[in-house]
């Protein structure tokens, strides 16, 4: 579909127009629930934690803390320029402006996080290669990911897939696999399908 279809010039453009038209407040609710709904510890005192693909307003460091905190976001610089970057209050977290499926990182992490963020790159399925390998051993990955039909794309998602591509991804690639697929967002905010929970490396 071409990008004009949808009054948008680049992938860029419709990711800042999305966060434009959502409050802080709605987030920071939306937040709350992903946590609940992936059992996510609000304190991770000796872990070092990844939040992949946050937005522009701290994503989940709004509302926990660990020891070592990282953003895993290519779109920094692009919230900077339109003014609406506004990280965590006094909270130092380590930047990676990079899609996920680019990042080289080994043995790092303690705990992943992604919610609805690898499905914006080129390649889900290279994108949960590496977060597998940016795993600490035993580490946990968190998930909450839209699997769009080929109606649903659009300039910011252009990857098509069923919930049972992702479970059978993760499946060969971690060695306990606590993944749910569902016809609805459970989080009650779209209507894809979805796949969450969480996966041990």
């Amino acid at each position: 579909m071409a990008y004009s279809e949808w009054g948008m010039n680049t992938p860029i453009e419709m990711e800042i127009d999305y966060w434009k038209g959502i409050s802080i407040s709605k987030w920071e609710d939306r937040v709350s629930r992903i946590i609940k709904l992936l059992d996510i510890k609000y304190a991770y005192p000796e872990e070092c934690v990844v939040d992949i693909g946050p937005g522009p307003w701290g994503g989940i460091f709004n509302k926990i803390n660990a020891k070592d905190m990282w953003f895993i976001e290519p779109l920094i610089g692009h919230y900077h320029a339109r003014n609406i970057w506004i990280p965590p209050y006094n909270k130092h977290i380590n930047l990676i402006m990079n899609l996920a499926e680019d990042v080289v990182i080994r043995d790092k992490f303690d705990v992943v996080i992604a919610v609805n963020s690898i499905d914006h790159g080129r390649s889900t399925p290279k994108a949960l290669d590496n977060i597998y390998y940016m795993l600490k051993d035993k580490g946990i990955f968190k998930l909450h990911l839209h699997c769009r039909t080929k109606d649903q794309l659009n300039v910011a998602h252009h990857q098509a897939f069923d919930p049972e591509d992702v479970i059978e991804k993760c499946e060969e690639l971690f060695s306990k696999v606590k993944l749910k697929a569902s016809d609805i967002d459970p989080l009650g905010n779209a209507k894809y399908r979805t796949v969450y929970g969480e996966c041990i490396k």
